[in-house]
């Protein structure tokens, strides 16, 4: 149970990292 959301949280962080240009192209923080 836990360990389903930490991994859900790794794939959402490590797709952001490896799609970071994209995010920032898309959404300007």
């Amino acid at each position: 149970m836990i360990s389903q959301i930490l991994t859900y949280n790794t794939a959402q962080y490590l797709y952001c990292l490896f799609f970071y240009s994209f995010c920032v192209q898309r959404r300007i923080f």
